[in-house]
Formats: C-alpha cells, structure tokens, sequence
C-alpha cells in the first residue's frame, strides 16, 4: 500500500503532492507506535491516544521540514535573482562608461 500511495502521489501537482506525503507518514507513525503500544499490551485506549499523537506530531515535523526547504528555496532564487540584477547593473556601467 506504501508504494502505491508514493507512487500516486508523485503523478499529483506539488501542493497535493505534499498533503499527501504527509498525510500517508502521519497515518504509518501512528499505526506504528499504536502496534507497540499493543504489542507491549498498554491498555484499551492508551494505544489509540498514543498512535493519534504520534500521528500529529509526524504530521507537524514534515511541515516543518516541508517549510524550512521552500525557505532555503526562497533565499537561494533572491540571491540568484540578486546576482542577475547586478550583473545586468554591471553590464549596463560597462557599456555606458565605454561609450564615454
């Protein structure tokens, strides 16, 4: 199931991409913990509380990680965007200063 969710959703726009990426590690985290938790025989609902936490908090890192990324994104394009406007503010010196 796993795969076929990753691969589905690499066909999906990034945004939807995203909210399914995370949506599938939230699911899976909770599952897991849940599954130990049962596996260590916790309790009725510990479990459940447990995986639903683990879930939210899977779900809070990868935005997380999703955010920081499109940051360093974001800074690394206004730099290039920087250094191609000055680099057509040095061409446009040059060419005036040799016209002089």
């Amino acid at each position: 199931m796993k795969v076929g969710v990753v691969k589905y959703a690499d066909t999906l726009p990034e945004q939807e991409k995203r909210t399914a990426f995370k949506s599938a590690s939230a699911l899976w985290g909770g599952a897991a913990v849940n599954n130990i938790m049962v596996f260590m025989a916790a309790p009725p609902p510990f479990p459940i509380i447990a995986g639903l936490i683990a879930g939210f908090v899977t779900w809070a890192h990868v935005d997380e990680k999703y955010r920081k990324e499109d940051e360093r994104i974001a800074a690394r394009n206004r730099k290039t965007g920087e250094i191609a406007v000055n680099n057509g503010a040095m061409t446009a010196n040059g060419v005036e200063t040799s016209g002089n």
